[in-house]
């Protein structure tokens, strides 16, 4: 199962190009960039960058949830915002509405792309020096109620340097906030 959810990670960090961004829906839901808001601090990319922060503009497809990546409580209460996770299969065009610490620049995945070519990140760091590599995210997962949320967020930072987990939100009091019960991530 470990092997299966690695691979999955690893497709998320290929920088395939999607349909033309201008045929993109923009991803346009308040409660994600909250939780975006909350999570991305905690990514490895983040934490590395001394400079403006590169975040791909394109929502990832989302990474296979095998069994083991979550308790069975876990996988039990937030079935619904997994059903809405795994519907999410269109890229969509993540918007300015971070409310982060550091400056940030939104990147689509052609550019990147172009710009990692044959796996080399040189001509990615000349262009986005300091960035701390690329930050990756699906379209968040609901439940009904919009009151527990899903979403695969990872980094990536050269060939051998990445990571990716899943995560678990409770919207307590109007906040966000992180719960246990997601038992795998990937990092390099």
């Amino acid at each position: 199962m470990r092997v299966s959810f690695i691979i999955a990670f690893a497709a998320t960090l290929c920088f395939c190009a999607p349909a033309q961004n201008s045929r993109l829906a923009e991803y346009d839901d308040q409660d994600a960039y909250a939780i975006y808001s909350r999570l991305l601090p905690s990514e490895q990319s983040y934490g590395f960058a001394k400079g403006t922060i590169v975040i791909q503009q394109e929502t990832a497809a989302p990474v296979k949830l095998d069994d083991y990546c979550l308790t069975l409580e876990a996988a039990r209460e937030f079935k619904n915002a997994i059903e809405d996770y795994k519907r999410h299969t269109e890229p969509m065009l993540l918007q300015r509405r971070f409310e982060i610490d550091k400056p940030y620049e939104l990147v689509s995945t052609e550019t990147i792309g172009t710009l990692v070519k044959n796996h080399n990140w040189d001509d990615f760091y000349k262009r986005y020096p300091d960035s701390g590599g690329v930050i990756k995210m699906t379209a968040v997962g609901f439940n009904r109620q919009r009151t527990l949320a899903i979403v695969f967020t990872g980094s990536q930072c050269n060939n051998l340097c990445g990571q990716g987990s899943f995560a678990l939100l409770k919207k307590t009091d109007g906040q966000w906030k992180p719960v246990p019960g997601v038992r795998c991530s990937v990092a390099s």
